[in-house]
């Protein structure tokens, strides 16, 4: 009897998911480090796959490791990181010799993040996932979209799925290797007329539910502890509390007492 490619495809995937520490469903799509990956790009009603926010990385040892939204940029709230932010970069500004200013400066710039849902190949039944990519890999997709030989690869029926690889550059940075499958196939077998994946797509999540966005309040305290640092451990205390006052004008202050 023949081997069932369909079966050993499923394995692959599997054993591939256990060694990258993955298993289970999750809303997020994983591309660990030398692992290729076959995906599917959805698109949603309003024709447009792509969202990008602004997102802080650095500060992951003061929320349990998770990144999270910028208040200011994303929501046009108020926002004491951005606050902080812009008075750094106006104090290097001001004398371009202060390099400890622009390194924290850049450290509380937050990083500009792009993402999209997929379906997996070979967990199509786990459902659309969320892919965060960077801005080449983002550049890359809108380049293939733009190849009249592709065209929509998000079709339902007639698209392309896309092959990912990562994996470390000769810099030591992270490398995406993306190319696209020149069959055109649908994003589910069995579903001829497209309507299983575009009942999918037409009911795609907001993608900031799945993001982290965190109070006002919160982000003082993740300022106040980044900030103090470095700080001999009996002044620690006293700075906290003045960065986590929940007034601009005292966070302005401290930030002032800091410089």
């Amino acid at each position: 009897m023949a081997i069932d490619m369909a079966k050993i495809k499923a394995r692959l995937a599997k054993q591939q998911a256990k060694a990258s520490g993955g298993g289970g469903k999750s809303d997020f799509f994983e591309l660990p480090l030398d692992t290729p990956k076959t995906v599917r790009v959805l698109c949603g009603p309003d024709g447009d796959p792509f969202r990008d926010y602004r997102i802080h990385w650095d500060f992951k040892e003061f929320t349990g490791g998770r990144p999270f939204m910028d208040l200011h940029y994303n929501f046009g709230e108020p926002d004491p990181i951005y606050n902080a932010c812009q008075e750094m970069w106006n104090e290097f500004n001001k004398d371009k010799t202060q390099n400890h200013i622009k390194e924290l400066a850049k450290a509380l710039t937050p990083s500009e993040q792009y993402y999209c849902w997929v379906i997996e190949r070979g967990a199509e039944d786990e459902g659309p996932k969320l892919w965060n990519f960077s801005k080449t890999v983002y550049t890359d997709i809108l380049m293939l979209l733009s190849d009249p030989d592709y065209g929509d690869i998000s079709d339902p029926i007639e698209g392309n799925d896309l092959k990912l690889l990562k994996y470390k550059g000769d810099n030591g940075w992270n490398v995406v290797k993306m190319t696209a499958r020149p069959k055109k196939t649908p994003i589910f077998d069995g579903d001829p007329n497209g309507s299983r994946a575009s009942q999918i797509m037409n009911n795609l999540p907001d993608v900031t539910s799945k993001l982290n966005k965190i109070s006002r309040d919160e982000q003082e305290r993740i300022l106040s502890a980044f900030l103090s640092q470095g700080i001999p451990a009996e002044d620690v205390s006293s700075e906290t509390t003045k960065y986590s006052s929940g007034s601009d004008n005292q966070v302005d202050n401290a930030f002032d007492d800091l410089l």
